[in-house]
Order: structure tokens, then C-alpha cells, then sequence
């Protein structure tokens, strides 16, 4: 930081040392730190667990989270914008320092959500600062002073109108205006369904709750890609989009991850089976960018690859619990101890057994963990599904 006082001192002058200096609040720095012990806690927890694929992949997330917590921290220290009058210096949150004259921009992109993008005349990124930095409108008022332009970055309003021109080059308003109806019909017939089915047989249940997310999908897959998850208020922008079903989507997502909670599997087996489960899904999806030749941006088919994971991670246990039709082999085991995990939103239930001479942690129901006592003997009931995917599940 002397360096760059004296640099500045020396070449320019003394009177540009009225200095603006934009640099980070604090709250970086308290939510970096938060998140450091957070997960470093979960990180440590997660050493207890018995299998190796279940720690690297804790291991990875929880580390990553912890990056990004030291990332914001470095910020708060590291990240500033000092204007000397004419000359600039940025310093990133690893500590790198760039400096530059005013001469050298050519224009300030700014976003919708505060973000300013200084850019130089060879069209690179010189330094970025957020409206909600200290000093940041002071910087905004000198830009302006200096005549500098600046210009609103449209990327995503110019991808929307070059998704609404290959609609329109496909599909005609009145054939959008039709379907709109019908997918909303289908919304409240599967809402419908999918609140009356909480209250049928499991399977029955089960079976209602995996068809509407595969319905769903196909039909996403049918109208793609006029039927969107974004919520676009403008009118112009809206007429060419379909509004996708989340209600019943939603429903029926959260009901089978609590049923997916209650069957037990080997983890390696469920992940296995999740990425196989999501490859098939997402085949038809890629057959229909090449079919429609369509030019999707990388953002959307990340975003989508997402969604078809969580229907993967949501259905495994439950649609392999449907299509199990193999007797069942039960294992008598005692009851070790009993515990109540608590969170915020959700508490796990769990029984300690002595399985095979190995004490094993066990996720039940809330309903079952209420009859179950320390010293009681209980029925391992193990299963194998048409996909030979081997789970099992508690009885009293």
C-alpha cells in the first residue's frame, strides 16, 4: 500500500492525493467466518462416517464451502478501489495490484444487481466494485464527473430475445396460447392428485409422486423451449414461454426425499445408481437440442443437468422400494441406543444396532422411533429390487 502511495506521489503529484478508497463492509468477513467454523464442524463430523466415498465426497463439498469462506474473508482484508484522482489502483482478494489512468477506460458495465465492471479500451476487465461497497457511490459521482459512459449490461435480455426468435421461427402465438391452457389444466389436476395421494397406501403413493415428476419432465422435454422455470414479467417476453408446474413438483420432490430418508443403502450403490438414473433421463434431452438444433447457453444446461440430479437423488430409494419384487430376508438385530438428530427445518431419526458383531446407524420413521426402546429386539428387513439395488428397511 506505500508502494503505491509513493508511485502515485511521486509520478502524479501531490494533488491527486484526495483519494477515494471503495473497499468491502464487514459483512464478508462475519459471513466468511461463520462459514469457516460451520463447515469446518461438519467437516470434522464427517471423519466418523464409515465409508470412504462419503468422506471424499463431504470431504469435497464441505471443503469447497470453506474456500469461499476464506475467499470472503481475503475480500474484506485484500479487495479495494482507490482513485487518485487520474490515476487508479485495484487491489483483488488475493492481493494483486493493478494500477491505471483514467484515459485507459473505455466505458463501466453495470448489472441490475450493483455490480460495475471497469473496462479498458482493448475491451478487458481493468477492476469491478459493488454499489453496496464503502464509498462506492462517491467512485459512481467521480466516473460521471469524468464523462465517463456508463452502459447496462444486457447479455441475459439479448439471450431471451434470441430464445423468443427461435420460438417465433417454430411455433406460432396462437399454438403457444393453446398449450399455455393445457398446462394449466394438467397444474391443477396433478396438484390435485398429488395432495389427494398423501393420504393412499405407500405404494400407491409412491407411484403417483415418481410419475408426476417424469410426466413433468417429459412434458418440459415436449415444450422445450417455450416451457420455462424463470418467472418473466415482461409481457413481451412472457407470451412466447409456458410457465412450468412447480407446485405439484415440488410436492411430490420433498414427499419422496422424506421416504428416501426411511430406506437404507449402501452409499456407493446410491450415487452409483443416481448418475446412472440421471444419464438415461438427460439423453432425451440432448437428442432434443440436436433434433431442434438449438444453441442453448451453458448456464441453462448446467441449471437443467441440476434438476434432472435432484429428481435422481429424490426418487432412487423410493422408485427401486416400487419395483422390488423379491422376498424379503429379515435380520433380527438389538437395539444399542436410540437418538433424535435436530436441525433447523427437518429432525433424523436414528437406532444404534449390533449388526453382524459391528454397531450400525440406522434412519427410521418418527412414528417408529416412538415404539422402539433401548435393549428391544428389531426386524432388518432386506430387499432387492429388478435393478439388483439392495436397500433395507426397519420393522418392529
Amino acid at each position: 500500500m506505500f508502494f503505491i502511495y509513493f508511485y502515485v506521489k511521486i509520478i502524479i503529484g501531490d494533488d491527486l492525493m484526495k483519494e477515494i478508497k471503495v473497499y468491502e463492509t464487514k459483512l464478508p468477513l462475519i459471513v466468511g467466518i461463520i462459514g469457516i467454523i460451520t463447515f469446518t464442524i461438519a467437516l470434522f463430523f464427517t471423519f466418523h462416517k464409515n465409508s470412504i466415498l462419503e468422506i471424499m465426497l463431504c470431504f469435497t463439498i464441505f471443503g469447497l464451502l470453506d474456500f469461499l469462506g476464506l475467499f470472503l474473508i481475503l475480500s474484506y482484508y485484500n479487495r479495494k478501489l482507490i482513485i487518485y484522482s487520474d490515476y487508479i489502483s485495484y487491489t483483488t482478494s488475493f492481493h494483486h495490484t493493478y494500477i491505471f489512468h483514467i484515459s485507459d477506460i473505455k466505458l463501466i458495465e453495470s448489472k441490475q444487481k450493483g455490480s460495475f465492471y471497469i473496462i479498458s479500451k482493448q475491451n478487458k476487465k481493468l477492476a469491478s466494485f459493488e454499489s453496496n461497497m464503502i464509498n462506492a457511490k462517491d467512485a459512481i459521482s467521480y466516473f460521471h464527473k469524468k464523462n465517463i459512459e456508463f452502459h447496462e449490461k444486457e447479455k441475459n435480455n439479448k439471450d431471451i430475445e434470441l430464445e423468443n426468435q427461435f420460438i417465433k421461427s417454430k411455433w406460432n402465438q396462437n399454438q403457444i396460447k393453446k398449450e399455455k391452457k393445457i398446462v394449466k389444466i394438467i397444474n391443477y389436476i396433478f396438484t390435485t392428485i398429488v395432495i389427494v395421494s398423501l393420504f393412499l397406501p405407500s405404494k400407491i403413493e409412491i407411484t403417483i409422486m415418481i410419475m408426476t415428476l417424469l410426466f413433468n419432465w417429459i412434458m418440459y422435454l415436449y415444450l422445450y423451449p417455450k416451457m420455462t422455470l424463470e418467472d418473466f414479467n415482461k409481457k413481451k417476453v412472457n407470451r412466447y414461454h409456458i410457465p412450468f408446474p412447480m407446485i405439484p413438483t415440488c410436492i411430490s420432490f420433498l414427499r419422496l426425499l422424506m421416504i428416501s430418508r426411511i430406506i437404507n443403502s449402501d452409499i456407493q450403490d446410491f450415487l452409483s445408481f443416481i448418475f446412472i438414473y440421471a444419464f438415461i433421463l438427460s439423453i432425451p434431452y440432448f437428442l432434443i437440442l440436436i433434433i431442434r438444433k438449438k444453441k442453448e447457453r451453458i448456464l441453462k444446461v448446467v441449471l437443467v443437468i441440476g434438476g434432472i440430479l435432484l429428481i435422481a437423488f429424490a426418487s432412487t430409494n423410493p422408485l427401486n422400494h416400487l419395483l422390488t419384487f423379491t422376498p424379503n430376508k429379515h435380520v433380527l438385530v438389538k437395539v444399542l441406543d436410540k437418538e433424535k438428530h435436530h436441525s433447523r427445518r427437518i429432525n433424523s431419526y436414528h437406532l444404534k444396532v449390533n449388526w453382524n458383531g459391528e454397531m450400525k446407524d440406522i434412519e427410521i420413521s418418527s412414528q417408529l422411533y416412538k415404539t422402539i426402546n433401548i435393549n428391544d429386539n428389531v426386524k432388518i428387513c432386506m430387499r432387492e429390487s429388478l435393478f439388483h439395488y439392495q436397500y433395507y428397511v426397519v420393522h418392529k
